[in-house]
């Protein structure tokens, strides 16, 4: 990750392909931990106490289990050195989601819904009977567009989750119309960055599944410069930095 220097072009919904150093705020992973999958308003209504003791449970991992070293996101030593092994996988999922969320705000998307909790428009009546869905689903304002997206993260993040994931996001006839499949990795090994694959399908093309075949390690370039017949993929790295 020391290849990622560029910062986050301005204006770009999906920026090109690049190793890109990201400047955010803590506030930012707050609100995007908060956020994720649902609507918080509804509950803070009915059941004020109940809805900020969760939101505090959804905010007090990222503090404990993450740490700012200079301008880097960093694990703290007790996720490093004072947890066991289940708890590390528990907040793997907890941040992979945190950021997937975080990401696609950085893209303009718009609130996102668990894909487990409804059923996106357009998509086929089969989807909630339809097992190991994508995580998360949201409309991007720009253009109206349905944007299905995978979220997988770990203290190693490794090849494997995410081949699984870009299969997740290949819902086939599921969703016939237009959408964007997006694929979110977060690893935490020596310090937070994530790996981000962005497919296009679109309605009168076949879907090609892409999955990653380089190694996480890799330079960006030996992800993106393939280009698929009937789809339009992008990839690249991005390195997470609070201010």
């Amino acid at each position: 990750m020391n290849s990622a220097h560029q910062p986050w072009p301005k204006g770009a919904d999906i920026p090109a392909d690049d190793a890109y150093l990201i400047g955010t705020t803590w506030r930012a992973f707050l609100d995007a931990t908060t956020t994720v999958g649902r609507n918080i308003g509804p509950w803070i209504a009915a059941t004020p106490r109940l809805a900020r003791r969760e939101i505090m449970a959804r905010r007090y991992p990222l503090s404990a289990y993450l740490v700012r070293a200079g301008r880097e996101v960093r694990p703290s030593v007790i996720y490093s050195h004072g947890t066991e092994s289940s708890t590390r996988s528990a907040f793997g999922y907890h941040v992979g989601m945190t950021m997937a969320e975080w990401a696609c705000r950085l893209m303009g998307l718009g609130p996102t819904t668990h894909a487990e909790s409804a059923i996106p428009q357009g998509a086929a009546p089969g989807w909630a009977k339809t097992p190991s869905l994508p995580d998360l689903f949201g409309t991007h304002p720009a253009a109206s567009e349905l944007w299905l997206v995978e979220a997988k993260g770990s203290r190693r993040l490794g090849l494997r989750p995410r081949i699984k994931g870009a299969k997740q996001l290949d819902v086939g006839a599921l969703v016939p119309v237009p959408h964007q499949k997006v694929l979110c990795g977060t690893s935490l090994e020596r310090r937070l960055f994530m790996m981000i694959d962005v497919e296009a399908y679109r309605r009168l093309e076949t879907p090609v599944a892409a999955p990653v075949t380089a190694p996480v390690a890799a330079p960006v370039t030996a992800l993106t410069k393939k280009r698929w017949s009937r789809t339009t993929r992008r990839s690249w790295n991005s390195l997470g930095r609070a201010c």
